[in-house]
């Protein structure tokens, strides 16, 4: 695996596994080139993950506890836990904690734990005798760390004498809290840890906004569900969870190719989604576009000191969607009347696919974000995408005198976006340049504090770019300069919160695909909401039947 990570000749790299071998490929392939000898050009090499989760259900008061029951033992301990996808948090309305408890004690005491062969067996062996140690000694710890904070053990059948590598289920309860931050990462780490194993942590709330903070508290974003016969309080956590698959009143595994496409953010992996829209477009490098970057040849104007002591982060849009759809229409506008200014010459069919942008801004924007893009449709369940949901913080590290065409139209998709824009520019030209675009976001009416730009010092440049809470970083410079700042980037200190995204020029999206575009910046959901009651499904239309 080392040999094909390091490998000059391996363009793209797809890997499934843990968060940490996904990092240190990440870390070291992102660094890397590889050299398209069919366009005689290099490019960064992609990649691609899929790694762990601290996955979560949410269980409201009106639950219906028979198929609740169900989907957390299939969740959480069907192929002994041992999949990213599995269950390991349920977040339980207080006023039916201890019902539900009480119900999967019973049921955990009677699950079959045994050899995969034989057909009475409910939860299988795990996958090495290595493993078979490991959890058993990470869920001795896990509940003695719950018990010495207010917690107490369900179920614990981990130590049982089973056949082969068996590992019995444990379900542990953690004490209500008054507010989310009470569950500290010092008192409560395997709340937060991924044990990959059948050790279920339930934790009992009082307030459905409490819940969802609960539920998004954690590094991971892969799986979760809800469990509800509230169409609000569904309406309510979906709008909400930061997870890349959601199922509502269903299992939360068992992702299906075209019907739930999978795939997670946060450290839960890079996107896009395997067997998704978009999956296939993930491996193509659009060069057809080169020629249309305006100058791509042209010196870069040296490194200077800048200015600035510290930088004033900018923070994600709060606007209606409406008006964000209005000021980019205005910022589009401006941006058209002022080309030639901004780019010193005439570029004719850049315009037209601005012109192409701006119509797309106007009247699609809107039914791209908040519109629900179906995937295959099934009996018994509603399965589409969502892309309401937004990247945070992208940053831009400016070093050119004139931004490239494609950086521009990142620019206009994150904004529309709603993400919070960090400018940091390299030298005064950038800085000029910068200026002069920014002045027309906010003569449309982007607020200052949506749009920050800075030019700083070295040092407050490699401290900002280092930030945590940045999602996309777009190199508005040569492939040098990309080479510089990823490895600034991917230093194998694994300390990032989440997969970052690197957009450069050179592997751009086609110019005029305005939706790969805004993909770059949405967190897509996969939504599963199951329309079954105990085998009948609601949306049965009699007459396509007969």
């Amino acid at each position: 695996g080392q040999t094909l990570v390091n490998h000059s000749r391996i363009a793209g790299i797809v890997f499934t596994g843990s968060m940490r071998v996904g990092m240190m490929i990440a870390h070291n392939a992102g660094k890397r080139l590889v050299k398209n000898h069919l366009f005689n050009v290099e490019l960064p090499v992609k990649v691609i993950t899929e790694m762990g989760g601290k996955n979560a259900l949410i269980v409201t008061a009106n639950a219906e506890l028979d198929e609740t029951v169900a989907g957390i033992l299939n969740s959480a301990f069907s192929h002994a836990g041992q999949k990213c996808s599995a269950l390991s948090r349920v977040l339980v309305d207080y006023s039916i904690k201890d019902k539900l408890v009480q119900r999967l004690k019973e049921a955990v005491r009677d699950l079959k734990v045994g050899r995969s062969f034989d057909f009475s067996t409910a939860m299988n062996p795990v996958i090495s005798k290595g493993e078979q140690t490991r959890l058993r000694a990470e869920a001795k710890a896990a509940c003695l760390q719950a018990q010495n904070f207010g917690g107490k053990v369900v179920i614990d059948r981990t130590p049982e004498e089973l056949p082969g590598f068996c590992v019995g289920p444990c379900i542990i309860e953690l004490p209500l809290i008054d507010t989310p931050k009470d569950i500290s990462a010092d008192k409560y780490s395997y709340f937060y840890k991924e044990l990959f194993g059948p050790v279920l942590h339930i934790v009992p709330f009082g307030d459905l906004k409490d819940a969802v903070e609960l539920f998004n508290a954690t590094d991971y974003a892969l799986t979760g569900g809800v469990f509800s016969q509230s169409q609000d309080d569904v309406d309510y956590c979906l709008s909400k969870m930061e997870s890349g698959n959601i199922y509502v009143n269903r299992a939360i595994t068992g992702a299906r190719v075209n019907i739930e496409p999978f795939g997670g953010f946060k450290l839960s992996g890079t996107g896009p989604k395997a067997g998704g829209h978009d999956y296939v477009m993930s491996f193509h490098a659009g060069l057809a576009h080169l020629p249309l970057q305006i100058d791509l040849t042209r010196p870069t104007p040296s490194d200077e000191a800048g200015h600035e002591l510290t930088i004033n982060w900018a923070r994600p849009s709060t606007s209606s969607l409406d008006l964000r759809v209005q000021t980019i229409s205005k910022a589009l506008e401006f941006v058209i009347q002022d080309f030639e200014a901004l780019y010193q010459g005439l570029y004719g069919e850049n315009k037209r696919i601005l012109k192409k942008w701006h119509k797309f801004m106007a009247k699609k924007l809107k039914s791209f974000i908040t519109r629900p893009l179906p995937n295959r449709k099934i009996p018994g369940q509603i399965s589409y995408n969502d892309h309401s949901l937004s990247v945070k913080n992208v940053m831009v590290v400016a070093y050119e005198e004139r931004a490239f065409f494609s950086t521009l139209l990142y620019l206009f998709a994150a904004v529309s976006k709603g993400c919070a824009i960090n400018v940091i520019c390299k030298n005064s030209k950038a800085y000029l340049w910068w200026n002069m675009l920014r002045s027309h976001f906010l003569r449309a009416g982007f607020s200052v504090e949506n749009f920050n730009l800075s030019f700083c010092s070295n040092d407050v440049y490699l401290e900002a770019i280092k930030n945590p809470k940045v999602a996309v970083v777009i190199v508005d410079g040569p492939l040098s300069k990309y080479q510089m700042i990823a490895s600034e980037l991917f230093d194998n200190q694994y300390k990032e919160k989440l997969m970052r995204k690197l957009i450069t020029p050179f592997d751009a999206d086609a110019l005029g695909d305005i939706k790969s575009h805004l993909l770059k910046f949405v967190e897509v959901r996969s939504m599963a909401i199951n329309t079954m009651r105990h085998g009948a499904p609601l949306e049965l239309n009699i007459m396509e039947n007969i």
